[in-house]
C-alpha cells in the first residue's frame, strides 16, 4: 500500500510539472493560429485570379467623359462609343464633386460604353421595378422586347415586331458629361429611330434616363469587405481594367506586375473635351490691344491739343503786328 501511495505521488508530481508546459503550448498554438488567420486574410488579395489586380485595392474609379463615335473593342465585338474613366488613389484624394476626381497619383483608361454600363449596373444592383423597362437587359445595345401578357401588351408587341425592329442601349449625352438611354433602329445603337417613339409601344411611358444621369459621378472604391468578411477587389474595377483598350498609367504609384502602360496617353488626351477655362493667351492679347488703343487715343488727344495751342499763339502774334 505504501508503494502504491508513493507511485501515485510520483505520478501527480510529474503531471504538475508537465501541466504548465502543456498549457503554454496550447496558448502558443492558439496565438499561432490567430496569426496564421491574419496573415491568410491579408494575403487573400494575392490568391487566385485576383493576384494580377491586387494593386487596384489602392484605387477608386471616377467617370470622366463619354466619347461618342469612338470605337472600342469589347468582349462581344466593337462598341461604337467609349468611356474615359480615372483611377484615383483610394487614400481619400478622390473628390466626387470634382470633374476630374483627383490631380495626382492617377491613371486614365478607356473602355467601351456597353462594357462600362454593364459593369456599373452589376455593381449598383439596379432595381428594375422602379422603371418602365428592365434596365439590366439594355446595359448593352439590345432588341426592344416589351413586358406584359395582357391583350393590350400583346397588341403592342405585334406592332413593335411589324414596324420594328427597335433597339435600346446606352449612348453619350450631347456634351459627353454623362450617359443616357437611346431609342434606335439598328443593332449597333448608332442610328436613331425617328418614325416611331418608345412611348407608342410603352403605354405612354417615357424612356428612362433618356436625358442622361444614367451614371453617377461618385468615386467608387475598388476594394472592400464581402459578405463573408473577406477583403477583396471589386469585379467592377477588374472588369474595367481588363477590358480597357487604352491606358495611361504614367502618374500611378501602384500598378500591375507587368509594369506601367503608357502607350495611349496622347490618344486619351485627345478624346477629352477641350478646357474652356484655358483662355489665358486670349485674355493677354485682349489687354495688350486694349492698353494699346488707350495709349494711341491718349497720344492723339495730346497731339491735337498741342496743335491747337500752337495755332492760337501764331494768331495772337499776327494781331499784335497789325495793331502796331
Amino acid at each position: 500500500m505504501t508503494k502504491l501511495s508513493a507511485a501515485a505521488a510520483l505520478l501527480l508530481a510529474m503531471a504538475a510539472a508537465v501541466a504548465p508546459s502543456v498549457s503554454a503550448a496550447v496558448v502558443s498554438n492558439k496565438k499561432d493560429g490567430v496569426m496564421r488567420n491574419l496573415v491568410e486574410s491579408a494575403r487573400r488579395l494575392d490568391e487566385g485570379d485576383n493576384d494580377e489586380y491586387a494593386f487596384m485595392a489602392d484605387y477608386t474609379v471616377k467617370f470622366l467623359h463619354c466619347a461618342a463615335g469612338q470605337k472600342s473593342q469589347g468582349e462581344e465585338g466593337y462598341e461604337y462609343s467609349s468611356v474615359v474613366f480615372r483611377l484615383c488613389p483610394a487614400s481619400g484624394s478622390c473628390d466626387s464633386d470634382s470633374k476630374n476626381g483627383c490631380s495626382s497619383g492617377y491613371g486614365d483608361m478607356v473602355v467601351g460604353i456597353n462594357t462600362f454600363v454593364d459593369s456599373y449596373f452589376e455593381m449598383m444592383e439596379i432595381d428594375d421595378e422602379e422603371y418602365s423597362l428592365n434596365l439590366n437587359e439594355y446595359a448593352q445595345c439590345s432588341n426592344f422586347d416589351m413586358d406584359g401578357d395582357d391583350e393590350e401588351d400583346r397588341k403592342r408587341k405585334l406592332e413593335a415586331v411589324e414596324y420594328g425592329p427597335f433597339y435600346i442601349g446606352p449612348e453619350c449625352t450631347s456634351d459627353g458629361s454623362n450617359i443616357q438611354m437611346g431609342w434606335f433602329s439598328d443593332y449597333t445603337c448608332s442610328t436613331y429611330e425617328t418614325a416611331y417613339t418608345y412611348e407608342e409601344f410603352a403605354n405612354g411611358y417615357s424612356l428612362p434616363f433618356s436625358d442622361g444621369g444614367l451614371i453617377s459621378s461618385t468615386c467608387n472604391k475598388c476594394a472592400g469587405y464581402n459578405d463573408d468578411g473577406e477583403y477583396e477587389v471589386d469585379e467592377f474595377c477588374t472588369t474595367l481594367y481588363e477590358n480597357a483598350g487604352m491606358k495611361c498609367e504614367t502618374n500611378m504609384d501602384s500598378y500591375s506586375q507587368y509594369g506601367k502602360d503608357t502607350g495611349s496617353c496622347d490618344l486619351i488626351k485627345q478624346m477629352m473635351p477641350k478646357s474652356k477655362s484655358g483662355g489665358g493667351a486670349g485674355k493677354f492679347f485682349f489687354w495688350v490691344f486694349f492698353l494699346g488703343a488707350c495709349g494711341a487715343g491718349t497720344y492723339y488727344v495730346l497731339k491735337v491739343t498741342k496743335e491747337k495751342r500752337g495755332r492760337g499763339g501764331a494768331n495772337s502774334g499776327a494781331s499784335d503786328g497789325l495793331m502796331t
